[in-house]
């Protein structure tokens, strides 16, 4: 179980919790007014529901982007079976990216420099983040890309390939719009600070409120054990979720809380080598663990139904 959340975080209480979240609230309501109904009843099944299912019934605002008829390598279960586990679980694993495709993905993320730090301006090299860190007195535990399906070919082939739009309009029951690519070094960290593990999603069980509905297909592109970085996903809790979780303004979740509510066999622990895939529904729990030991190359790509918070700053769970 993840290390900090054992005693249930008593030293993050809801009042610097609200004294974060309520800043990056109005900056995104300020941008995105229609934003307001998702961040009010977005966290309540049945209002989601609804949305999906009216969404559903209306034709699609964006088609479908023209897909090349040969994709980036890519091993999967059929698009059929992987919605179904999506629908029961939450969670369809045992994607498989070619090494040669992963190999042109780590050339690219080593061959400049990324960004981290609280306010995502600091650029550093990955190899240098511990010398960064330092030599700075920041928590640098993550280290993104941007626009990286611009400057990584690999990478703009693959956010179009077809087994994704398809897994995700079967999943929604409409074409899907793509809300972010990310690409991310994940390391480790001597000054690992609280604000910054809840910045990158890390050792936090928390769901995203990004649309209404939404999918996340994760790869990762190094080899990821239990001590570097390992996804974890709480099975089911897309879909069933106490009443409690639903009407509490903050999305993150302590981890007694959690196997309270589900118990400790709905807690998947997602590890493999390097190419390894999985595709969940965010709105259920799930968090990153911190990485203790090597780093960790993570790639992303997101999918929703109106594009409300494509490309933003998500700013980890509240």
């Amino acid at each position: 179980m993840l290390a900090n959340q054992a005693t249930g975080d008593p030293g993050w209480g809801w009042l610097p919790r609200m004294a974060a979240r309520v800043p990056r609230l109005a900056r995104d309501l300020r941008a995105r007014r229609a934003w307001l109904p998702l961040v009010v009843f977005g966290r309540v099944l049945p209002a989601r529901r609804l949305v999906a299912a009216v969404a559903a019934r209306r034709p699609a605002s964006l088609p479908l982007p023209a897909i090349p008829a040969v994709g980036a390598p890519l091993a999967a279960p059929s698009v059929t079976r992987a919605v179904d586990l999506l629908r029961r679980d939450g969670l369809c694993a045992g994607l498989r990216l070619d090494p040669g495709f992963v190999a042109e993905i780590r050339r690219f993320a080593e061959s400049r420099p990324c960004e981290g730090g609280l306010d995502w301006s600091t650029r550093f090299w990955p190899h240098e983040q511990a010398e960064v860190e330092r030599r700075s007195g920041q928590s640098l535990v993550v280290g993104h890309f941007p626009d990286n399906e611009r400057d990584c070919p690999a990478i703009g082939r693959f956010i179009r390939h077809p087994w994704l739009h398809a897994v995700a309009a079967g999943y929604f029951g409409r074409p899907a719009t793509i809300l972010d690519v990310r690409l991310w070094w994940s390391f480790p960290s001597t000054n690992r600070s609280r604000a910054a593990l809840m910045l990158a999603g890390q050792d936090s069980f928390h769901f995203d409120l990004t649309d209404w509905q939404e999918l996340k297909f994760f790869f990762y592109l190094t080899d990821v054990g239990p001590r570097s970085g390992a996804h974890h996903f709480v099975r089911g809790s897309h879909a069933r979720r106490p009443l409690r979780h639903q009407l509490s303004p903050f999305s993150a979740r302590t981890a007694p809380d959690i196997l309270a509510a589900y118990g400790p066999e709905a807690i998947e622990v997602l590890t493999g080598p390097a190419g390894f895939g999985f595709v969940e529904d965010p709105f259920g729990f799930h968090t990153g663990a911190a990485v203790e030991e090597g780093r960790r190359l993570c790639l992303e790509v997101s999918f929703g139904i109106t594009g409300l918070l494509r490309r933003r700053d998500y700013g980890g769970p509240g």
